[in-house]
């Protein structure tokens, strides 16, 4: 399972001590920040009940099968404004900085236990709003924070068989 979060893990095994000695924090955090959002190629999927069955009246199938640049597209979930669903950090980037550089020991399994707590899940903008009122970006137990919103996940699914490409439609 490591092995397909190795090359974040090399990024942030060398990112994290540069940023803890004080060299250039803001470049360092932008790189530490930017390689936690591009993990999310490799971290699970998963839609909460109110957002599918919101995807199932408007007939465009099971929300799984999409990633965030076809959220506004026509041959994606039509949601031309993105004002109804909302592709939320289950785990938000700035909890997982944040425990990140609390790190005392910075090895492959440290980083590995925090960057793998992650997935991406669809919701309804109205969920997010009661999100973000919880604990918009320090959420160091999301499934309570979940609970507590009434937020009800279908349950998380790899993303091997997405397709995560950049359209131009």
């Amino acid at each position: 399972m490591i092995q397909k979060y190795q090359d974040f893990i090399d990024i942030l095994k060398v990112a994290l001590p540069i940023y803890k000695n004080d060299y250039s924090k803001i470049y360092i955090k932008d790189i530490i920040v930017r390689t936690l959002r591009m993990v999310e190629a490799v971290i699970p999927l998963d839609v909460s009940v109110e957002a599918q069955k919101k995807a199932d009246l408007m007939g465009i199938g099971s929300l799984y099968q999409y990633n965030w640049q076809k959220q506004n597209k026509k041959n994606g979930m039509k949601d031309f404004k993105r004002s109804i669903f909302h592709w939320e950090h289950f785990y938000p980037i700035q909890q997982q900085l944040n425990d990140l550089l609390c790190l005392d020991d910075i090895n492959d399994n440290t980083i590995f236990n925090i960057i793998s707590k992650g997935k991406i899940c669809w919701i309804l903008k109205e969920e997010n709003e009661v999100l973000d009122r919880l604990a918009k970006s320090k959420r160091p137990n999301p499934d309570e924070t979940y609970r507590t919103a009434g937020i009800n996940l279908l349950g998380a699914k790899q993303k091997a068989n997405l397709v995560f490409e950049n359209s131009k439609e």
